[in-house]
């Protein structure tokens, strides 16, 4: 009969460590996955806020080009989209090689 209940005994601390760890890797499992969260959160956030302010910056810039050319003759006529769409590339290429030049120079 002891050894019976020596017996039991040791099965059930053995379930008992096992299930604590099974407790402790979920746990784990858990932690990590609500700090994903907060970061993606934190990531969309920032992108919402960004979206925002380059859509303000963007309807400021239409309005003080509107006033700037109001009584212009060409102010009324809309810009063909394959300019608009160039004008936009060469801006970029224009940021692109300020940015690498001042890096690059940061670097030396």
């Amino acid at each position: 009969m002891a050894v019976t209940l020596y017996d039991n005994n040791v099965l059930v601390k053995k379930d008992i460590e096992r299930l604590e760890n099974e407790a402790a890797t979920s746990q784990f499992i858990l932690s990590t996955v609500l700090e994903l969260s907060v970061t993606f959160n934190e990531f969309s956030r920032n992108n919402f806020r960004e979206r925002d302010a380059a859509a303000v910056a963007s309807e400021a810039v239409k309005t003080i080009i509107k006033t700037v050319i109001v009584g212009d003759k060409c102010a009324a006529i809309d810009t063909p989209s394959d300019a608009t769409v160039e004008l936009h590339n060469h801006a970029n290429r224009i940021r692109s090689n300020a940015i690498s030049t001042h890096s690059s120079s940061s670097t030396q």
